[in-house]
């Protein structure tokens, strides 16, 4: 018996299994050399032609897109719910619950909602350049851990201070 894989015509081309809805310009009977290869296949090449599983490739692919939760946009992402734009402001709100410092209020509206890490904390504290009584979200893991307000007006003289030590 002779597997599909190996038929040949006379000049020794192989058969692409689509048939007359083969997608090469040159039709189902090609060179061996337009089959992909398959280890598996008595003759080691696929069944179909390299056109055919292209095209094969693009059509399954559009449909296994899902569109991005955010802005519908097709998700082309290892995660598959988000578009590469939006995939990546989710990574950075996801890190921003995982330490650091997020503004809540500020006399200032530009520093409210801001996210800063312990080091630019630090240095932004001894440089003196926070708003006195700007509130923060002392974060880590997901949780917040204090509320933590600014005290002092000048330079070396800020500290954060435990807003619930005040009550």
């Amino acid at each position: 018996m002779i597997g599909r894989s190996q038929i040949r015509d006379e000049l020794g081309r192989k058969h692409c299994s689509k048939g007359e809805n083969c997608k090469h310009p040159r039709g189902p009977w090609l060179p061996e050399g337009e089959f992909a290869r398959r280890s598996a296949a008595a003759d080691g090449l696929r069944w179909y032609c390299k056109a055919c599983g292209q095209q094969y490739k693009v059509t399954y692919e559009k449909k296994r897109w899902k569109n991005c939760l955010v802005c519908g946009e097709p998700a082309r992402t290892r995660f598959g719910n988000h578009c590469t734009e939006c995939e990546k402001q989710a990574i950075n709100n996801h890190r921003r619950t995982q330490g650091g410092y997020i503004c809540t209020w500020s006399p200032e509206p530009e520093w409210r909602g801001g996210w800063f890490s312990l080091t630019d904390m630090r240095f932004m504290l001894k440089d003196g350049s926070w708003p006195e009584g700007s509130k923060f979200d002392h974060m880590r893991r997901g949780e917040v851990l204090e509320v933590v307000r600014v005290v002092g007006p000048q330079m070396i003289e800020q500290r954060l201070e435990n807003v619930e030590a005040d009550c």
